[in-house]
């Protein structure tokens, strides 16, 4: 066996992306994860817009644990249901589940009708989604790409899903400071105009003033001239 030949029994590091469905698969799932991260953003901020600075902390605290709870309680109950039912529609259910909790959001703070125990009593389901999905999305992966490529998937499948936890806040982050940008120069805009308004009325009031002040000097000047024409002629 020379250098430059394989190692026999040596697994590709990318072998999962031969699959065509598991590409699929790991590419929706890394841009679902994704969006997962700019919610958390966008979902915090909303949270401090509703409460106000002073009760951010307790209710940040409130969403993190309405998130986390439902794993610690139905943890058990999502293997089970891996195990006893299709995986493929635990996954869809699980999917459905969390698309639901996000319209949910966006639908009630478009129709201003949002208020924290909203974003808790949804993000109580998107957690109870997610404890119902995840075990039935592990096995689902090892039906679609077989016992040889696992290890490739998993590492696939992990490495995007961090990968989406860090780049999902940061557009979201960037998005959000540039939406604030934008309000801020819109709301300055309008002060500007006003202030331009303004000074066009100063100097359209001063022009008056200063006609004014010329016409009755012109006039007094040509009140007191006769008078002091009189004075020195007498």
């Amino acid at each position: 066996m020379t250098a430059t030949e394989p190692v026999a029994g040596r697994p590709v590091r990318f072998a999962a992306l031969e699959i065509p469905t598991f590409r699929w698969y790991w590419l929706t799932s890394w841009i679902s994860s994704t969006g997962d991260g700019m919610e958390n953003v966008i979902r915090g901020l909303l949270v401090v817009q509703l409460v106000g600075l002073t009760a951010a902390p307790f209710w940040l605290g409130m969403m993190v644990f309405a998130h986390w709870i439902p794993f610690t309680l139905f943890s058990l109950y999502g293997g089970a249901l891996a195990d006893r039912y299709d995986n493929r529609k635990v996954q869809i259910v699980a999917q459905l589940l969390l698309m639901s909790a996000a319209f949910g959001v966006a639908a009630a703070t478009l129709a201003g009708v949002v208020t924290v125990w909203w974003i808790f009593g949804l993000l109580l389901l998107h957690g109870f989604a997610g404890a119902i999905g995840g075990p039935a999305q592990q096995t689902l992966i090892h039906s679609i790409v077989g016992r040889e490529r696992l290890l490739s998937a998993v590492s696939l499948n992990s490495t995007a899903r961090q990968l989406s936890q860090v780049i999902g806040p940061a557009i979201e982050g960037a998005d959000a400071t540039s939406q604030r940008e934008i309000d801020r120069m819109l709301a300055i805009v309008p002060a500007r105009a006003s202030r331009v308004e303004t000074s066009e009325m100063m100097t359209a009031s001063t022009a008056n003033t200063i006609g004014r002040t010329s016409a009755s000097g012109a006039i007094e000047l040509a009140i007191v001239s006769p008078t002091k024409a009189t004075n020195t002629n007498g």
